[in-house]
């Protein structure tokens, strides 16, 4: 696993719980992957098309995502290649390709230099339960920043996972990554969303933007933009209690096995000027 939190461990897509990554395992395919378009990859132009859908498609997170996409009451807008769209109700529905698609991105993204998405997929005691991302990394005037995701399967909501996963997420984000900011995006219909990332994140909303997914059945026609600093994440950590949730086994530099730190680790507390910083103990505040 690359790292872990309370109950979740997450891990790239296509690699495997022990850390073996895909490129290990499969290292032409891998190599097809990092030099081709996903298009051509599913074609039948392609040589080797049959060998890596029956590979992409034993892996649980394909397994998993393909349960989720079958149902009729299903939305979401990674998956929006096969949405039906506003006033064309006939466009097929996702499937096994889609979802064979989805996969095979998210490890591509993998080889991507420089590197501007992580995905992770998040499982519990074995069971792929979603996945985490971060994405759209790129410098902004204060630093470095990105856009965090989460999606739990319909079965597992409502126990705490997404909480769980995006804490860890957004941990792993200013401490592995050294993100100063994290902005993320909420519809306003979905008042579980808001409540938990103002609540639990800290977060501030900077402003209101068209959706790019307005045009898709479900997708709804805004969304509220938020920023989240690495000062008022681990301070309403704290505050909440929420400090399990954080990584509880981080990555070493460089490497992809994991070394043990306590929940805590990386979070100093300024009592002169009440303030608590999300920063590694032996780096200054990042302003």
């Amino acid at each position: 696993m690359l790292f872990t939190s309370k109950r979740c461990a997450y891990r790239e897509f296509g690699s495997d719980a022990d850390g073996t990554t895909f490129a290990q395992k499969h290292p032409q395919l891998a190599e097809d992957i990092k030099n081709h378009d996903i298009s051509y990859l599913q074609s039948k132009d392609y040589p080797g098309r049959e060998a890596l859908a029956s590979v992409i498609r034993r892996t649980p997170e394909y397994l998993a995502f393909l349960k989720t996409t079958c149902r009729k009451d299903f939305f979401f807008a990674a998956f929006d290649q096969s949405k039906a769209v506003r006033g064309q109700p006939d466009v097929k529905k996702t499937g096994p390709k889609d979802v064979e698609k989805f996969v095979l991105e998210r490890i591509k993204n993998q080889y991507v230099e420089p590197r501007t998405e992580y995905e992770f997929v998040v499982e519990n005691k074995g069971q792929v339960i979603g996945y985490v991302e971060l994405f759209d990394r790129k410098v902004f005037d204060g630093g470095n920043q990105c856009e965090r995701g989460l999606f739990i399967t319909p079965d597992q909501q409502a126990h705490g996972f997404g909480k769980e996963a995006i804490l860890a997420l957004t941990d792993y984000a200013f401490k592995v990554l050294e993100m100063d900011r994290i902005f993320t995006m909420v519809d306003p219909k979905n008042q579980r969303s808001l409540n938990n990332i103002v609540n639990n994140s800290g977060a501030v909303q900077v402003g209101i933007e068209d959706s790019k997914y307005a045009h898709l059945e479900g997708g709804g026609e805004k969304r509220f933009l938020f920023h989240i600093y690495p000062e008022t994440f681990y301070m309403t950590v704290l505050q909440n209690g929420n400090q399990d949730f954080l990584m509880s086994t981080q990555p070493q530099q460089g490497t992809s096995p994991a070394v043990n730190v306590t929940p805590a680790q990386g979070i100093r507390v300024d009592t002169t000027q009440g303030v608590t910083k999300g920063l590694p103990q032996d780096k200054p505040p990042r302003m």
